[in-house]
């Protein structure tokens, strides 16, 4: 078993202690969201993982952080631990800690609304719910955004009391743009910024292909599953009014008989068609 380094640090950037001794480390980085971890330690060498919130970093790469968020111990006799698995998310976690709170003017008809590329967007969302709110008593003095370079497909978006981590992964699932976080232990900082995907279909020839194949010994076994089930092309988005005098715009009326799938889709904040 080769040899994993895990620091703890508290929320002040300051070390808990170091750990040498996990069993074992799991940890599932996602692109469009928080990921998870789970580490297992011996009973004597635990505790500076055992209080939530805690950061660790594995194996000083602070693009390989987390945020405690659990922890329990198990013993074969009921009395002390043999050891204990400490559990928590990513560090795009913290999202999960914020909603989208609509700002208080009469303009906004109670919708937090942004048009922009899909990174000025997720950038919106969690500046306005995490780093610099309305509310000084929502930020989190830790985290800081990287700069908006602008990147990424145009969309238009609106939020009211949702949880953070759900629109932005909304966002970039529709516009693939990925949320990364790291942990900057020198500037004290933790920085929030987008990933934009990449593509490595062998439809294109600007970077090198990935290529899953039983022929490359990349695959150990593998199914196939095709389903409509659940599936919609054809969208009737009801806006504002109600009864007969609700706005209510189609999209994708050029399907027709067996090969049309409605679906209604709830826009009632929307005032206008530009907004549906």
């Amino acid at each position: 078993m080769s040899l994993c380094e895990l620091r703890a640090v508290d929320s002040d950037f300051g070390l808990s202690g170091v750990i040498r001794t996990a069993t074992s480390v799991i940890l599932d980085r996602r692109h469009y969201g928080p990921g998870t971890f789970e580490i297992h330690v011996p009973d004597r060498w635990a505790s500076p993982l055992l209080r939530a919130g805690r950061m660790i970093v594995i194996n000083g790469d602070p693009d390989r952080s987390g945020v405690v968020r659990g922890y329990k111990w198990e013993s074969a006799n009921g009395n002390a631990p043999d050891g204990w698995t400490i559990t928590g998310y990513t560090l795009p976690g913290l999202m999960k800690q914020r909603i989208t709170v609509p700002p208080d003017d009469e303009g906004s008809l109670g919708w937090d609304k942004v048009i922009g590329t899909a990174e000025t967007a997720i950038k919106h969302y969690i500046r306005r719910n995490l780093v610099s709110p309305d509310n000084v008593s929502r930020a989190m003095e830790q985290v800081l955004l990287a700069e908006d370079a602008g990147r990424g497909t145009g969309v238009a978006w609106r939020s009211r009391y949702e949880p953070l981590d759900e629109v932005v992964r909304a966002i970039g699932e529709y516009a693939d743009m990925g949320i990364r976080a790291r942990l900057d232990l020198t500037n004290r900082h933790i920085v929030i910024d987008v990933e934009p995907g990449t593509d490595r279909t062998t439809q294109q020839d600007d970077r090198s292909p990935v290529v899953f194949d039983p022929r490359f010994s990349n695959i150990r076994s593998a199914s196939y599953i095709y389903s409509v089930n659940g599936y919609s092309n054809t969208g009737y988005a009801g806006g504002a009014g109600e009864d007969e005098k609700r706005l209510v715009y189609v999209l994708g009326n050029e399907n027709a008989g067996m090969d049309r799938f409605e679906s209604f889709l709830d826009c009632s904040g929307a005032e206008n068609i530009d907004d549906l």
